[in-house]
């Protein structure tokens, strides 16, 4: 096997499931997510972006995708010009993995004989404002990273050796020492398929510090924390109702709550997108654009539901004609917005700057907005089922079991704004383009319909 740079990347971030992917290869063999392909691509385009730059620029010797290899290693530099690497990244900052990638690169090149100078990141400048093309030179920053990354060379050395040695072990397959996945970790599923129904991954907020603790302690089921061991007062509640397996509710606060609600009820949700190359002018990277949103209207008690949206096209930048159509639906005064979480209102703040004139309407909507999930997230209502989330897709199918978006072709968010990201491409035939649309309107009228849905069943338990 020859190291490669993604590989070494792995190997630091997690030896175990480095050495599982060498060696059972077919765990790894599903396809990217929506979002994950979302990724790579803004990637890519960044890499291309950088590319027309330095093509225009005044550099010798330039080589895109230059490939440095060995007997045992092989690694490829996004961009060598004037016998130094280049390194592209979309994000916005230099990182810590962004050093010990380029050390990998430097280390292989001058083993493969290629001298290597100095070392540079190029990433996203999150100052930058688009105003008509982009222009890479003020898009991208050329950050000279040598002294950092060389600082690391003596130290990759050795941890590319230690990475080949590795794959010959057999890891240690005790959950202590967990990475940031937890239990999502592909090389924990393979390796503890008896893993109780309800782990200590699954208390509500508790901190890694304390996690490791436990783990180190042995437990991992959440029946087996101490009874001593400190945790907060809802975290202790969770582990009690998991105990009787059967919830918790605040039937009088949340009769209460509901209760003070005004009608017409508006149900709303938004998508946004936030990409690395803004596509509007007067957008900085990175910085949310509001796409579509999704309206259910329950004008009294008991009358039949009305639904609305609205969905940009890839045109103009959409806000004014989404608060247009959103004032439409929501009145100016009266009712009450129910959303799930605080988000819709940090959203309403962001347009109202990017519209001034929808500003004082916004802020209307947002001191009407009930949060839903509050319900759950402040431990009025708890279920062992729902394993300390608070996240829709995770409440509406323990609350209302026949309910589910597996239906849907666009199941999360971050999907839904990769997914109309690529409304924006000229030459998608009409047939993709309309299908996009459609999974991205009931995707979002999903959202709300969930809310409309888990509110009756609250209302009709609690409030009679």
């Amino acid at each position: 096997m020859k190291l490669s740079k993604s590989a070494y990347l792995s190997y630091l971030q997690c030896p175990r499931e480095f050495w599982l992917h060498h060696h059972k290869p077919e765990l790894f063999a599903e396809p990217d997510s929506i979002g994950v392909k979302h990724l790579k691509e803004m990637g890519y385009r960044v890499q291309l972006l950088a590319q027309e730059m330095f093509e225009r620029g005044n550099y010798r010797d330039c080589e895109f995708e230059k490939r440095f290899e060995t007997e045992q290693f092989v690694a490829k530099a996004d961009i060598y010009a004037d016998g130094s690497i280049y390194e592209v990244k979309s994000s916005g900052s230099v990182k810590d993995e962004h050093i010990y990638d380029l050390a990998f690169q430097k280390v292989v090149a001058e083993m493969a004989g290629t001298p290597v100078g100095k070392t540079f990141l190029i990433h996203v400048n999150k100052e930058y404002v688009r105003q008509g093309e982009i222009e890479p030179e003020n898009l991208l920053k050329i950050i000279d990273v040598t002294e950092l990354v060389d600082e690391r060379l003596a130290e990759t050395k050795v941890q590319i050796s230690n990475a080949l040695r590795y794959l010959e072990t057999e890891p240690d397959k005790n959950i202590a020492g967990y990475c940031s996945d937890k239990l999502g970790c592909t090389f924990i599923r393979h390796f503890h398929t008896d893993l109780p129904e309800y782990t200590i991954f699954d208390i509500s907020n508790l901190k890694a510090e304390k996690i490791g603790r436990l783990l180190e302690m042995g437990v991992l089921n959440m029946l087996d924390v101490p009874d001593d061991f400190e945790l907060t007062p809802r975290q202790r509640r969770q582990i009690d109702i998991v105990r009787s397996a059967e919830r918790y509710v605040s039937a009088d606060e949340i009769r209460e709550k509901l209760g003070a609600l005004e009608y017409p009820i508006y149900f709303l949700d938004y998508e946004t997108v936030n990409p690395a190359i803004p596509i509007y002018d007067g957008y900085r990277p990175f910085q949310v654009a509001t796409f579509q949103f999704s309206v259910h209207v329950l004008k009294s008690d008991g009358e039949e539901l009305a639904h609305y949206e609205f969905l940009a096209d890839a045109g103009p930048e959409p806000t004014s004609l989404l608060l247009t159509a959103l004032r439409g639906v929501i009145n100016e005064e009266g009712g009450t917005v129910v959303a799930w979480s605080a988000y819709e209102n940090t959203n309403n703040k962001n347009m109202g700057g990017r519209s001034p004139e929808f500003a004082g309407y916004l802020d209307s909507v947002s001191r009407r907005t009930f949060d839903l999930m509050g319900v759950f997230s402040k431990g009025l209502y708890i279920d062992p089922k729902f394993r300390g989330s608070y996240s829709i897709k995770n409440i509406l199918p323990v609350l209302l079991p026949k309910m589910t978006y597996e239906h849907l072709r666009i199941k999360e968010g971050t999907a839904a704004a990769a997914m109309w990201l690529r409304l924006h491409d000229a030459q998608m035939i009409e047939e993709e383009r309309s299908g996009i649309r459609d999974g991205l309107l009931e995707y979002c009228e999903m959202d709300t319909r969930a809310m409309v849905e888990i509110f009756k069943m609250l209302k009709s338990e609690f409030c009679g």
